[in-house]
């Protein structure tokens, strides 16, 4: 770590495993810098923050002390009795929830530069990955700004390394970290890398840019079994492009950076080394979009396979005699005016899906309205729901879809959470009738002839 006013004075890494001894406070834990002695000139704004210089004097605490730390603290420019408490901090564990999160940003400061400026992070790289992951459950609730370097430097963590060649490993690391921020980077680089060497796409990374593309469409069935429908997926993938599906270098360079939290490297945007030579192909659907069929002819196979399974038998009227009535005063109270206002809108919603699906498979066209199926619906109800699903699913079942938006204002209306609800109503779909009565996402479509199942069994 070379002296200059752009650089921080000397000082060493210590590893995991070995101790030292700074101000009577002997610590084991490791993963920081340390200079034996004290700062060798006026403070400068370029200098490590988290740097330890061991001469400078620390206090240690008889109490939890109250701390006066800026917001942007480093280890030379605090009291002593804040040196005192982070020395304390490291040497138990780095675990202390009254610790001032500024104090766990300058041991974060520390960790970025190790991550982003040494030559080769070798066994300090796994141990720094845990350490961060650790932090990020000790104190990522108690800051948003933490919780967000932490989560963006694990990533970072996560494919360090990586070759866009290999994409093997990349697929590993997108089954391992499916769904989010790392296995969304795992996917753009691999489709940069394929797109750069005109090479086919694997059938997993097909399926998972159609899935991050919201190509795949929404369903309980899917979300049920997902290795069923990779396997569909993948046998449409090749009758659709049996020579392979390839795909074009877009004009976007790929990007994966990280910035920083330490003020002095803040101003170093970090892009990934596998990003070198590669383009964005997530910067637009465009191509993407190209799997929709693809996408949707797996998603009919796998509703259809699902459909023709032996159903189980209905539920008798006697599982219900002891329901009470909905009407009681304990049901939420609705605003009716606008229920009607958004039953209107979703079924003119339904009145377009049935225009769009008149020439699709009967697996997947929606059901045609069943308006004496509406009347009796407020008296259905699903064993295994509390109340207020109760009501709301009684609302649902007065039309065969809703728009999203509609469904989100009654859930609203009704103090629900709306994926709550859905998936409550499912869980207790699949228990009863071994499939999903509600299904999608934009629109929410019911089963109609699961809904008439359960009014008879009312």
């Amino acid at each position: 770590m070379p002296a200059s006013e752009d650089e921080p004075e000397p000082g060493r890494w210590v590893p995991v495993g070995e101790t030292v001894e700074i101000q009577g406070f002997r610590i084991a834990t490791g993963l920081f810098y340390v200079n034996p002695g004290v700062p060798l000139g006026p403070r400068t704004y370029g200098q490590e923050p988290s740097l330890v210089f061991a001469g400078l004097p620390a206090k240690e605490q008889d109490c939890q002390p109250l701390l006066k730390v800026p917001y942007w603290p480093s280890y030379r420019e605090v009291d002593a009795d804040a040196r005192g408490s982070y020395l304390a901090w490291l040497r138990d564990g780095r675990r202390a929830h009254h610790t001032p999160i500024s104090l766990v940003f300058v041991f974060l400061y520390g960790l970025e530069r190790r991550t982003l400026m040494a030559a080769e992070l070798g066994k300090d790289r796994q141990a720094i990955h845990a350490e961060v992951a650790r932090l990020l459950e000790v104190y990522g609730g108690k800051s948003v700004s933490f919780r967000d370097h932490a989560t963006s430097l694990l990533a970072w963590l996560a494919l360090d390394g990586v070759d866009a060649h290999d994409l093997d490993r990349l697929r590993r690391i997108n089954e391992v970290h499916h769904g989010s921020e790392v296995a969304g980077h795992s996917i753009r680089i691999a489709l940069g890398f394929c797109a750069s060497s005109d090479i086919p796409l694997s059938p997993w990374l097909a399926l998972a840019w159609a899935q991050q593309s919201r190509v795949v469409p929404r369903s309980v069935w899917i979300d049920r079994q997902p290795d069923r429908y990779a396997v569909l997926f993948k046998d449409e993938l090749r009758r659709a492009y049996p020579l392979g599906f390839r795909i074009k270098a877009s004009s976007t360079p790929l990007s994966i950076a990280y910035q920083p939290a330490s003020r002095v490297l803040m101003n170093q945007i970090h892009l990934h080394p596998a990003c070198r030579g590669l383009t964005d192909l997530t910067a637009t659907n465009a191509q993407a979009r190209q799997l929709a069929d693809v996408s949707k002819a797996a998603f009919a196979r796998l509703r259809k396979e699902s459909k023709s399974r032996p159903a189980r038998p209905r539920l008798p009227p006697a599982a219900h005699a002891a329901a009470e009535s909905l009407a009681a005063p304990s049901s939420p109270r609705l605003d009716h005016a606008r229920v009607a206002a958004l039953r209107v809108e979703s079924e003119q919603v339904n009145a377009m899906l049935v225009d769009v699906f008149a020439d699709a498979p009967a697996a997947i066209a929606p059901s045609p309205p069943n308006d004496g199926l509406a009347k009796q619906r407020p008296a259905a109800r699903l064993p295994g729901l509390d109340e207020t699903a109760t009501a709301f699913l009684v609302m649902l079942l007065r039309q065969p879809t809703w728009t999203r938006d509609a469904a989100e204002a009654l859930a609203s209306d009704m103090a629900v959470m709306l994926d709550g609800v859905l998936e409550q109503v499912n869980e207790a779909s699949f228990e009863h009738f071994d499939a999903p009565l509600l299904d999608g996402d934009d629109p929410i479509v019911v089963d109609q002839d699961l809904a008439a199942t359960l009014m008879d069994a009312t």
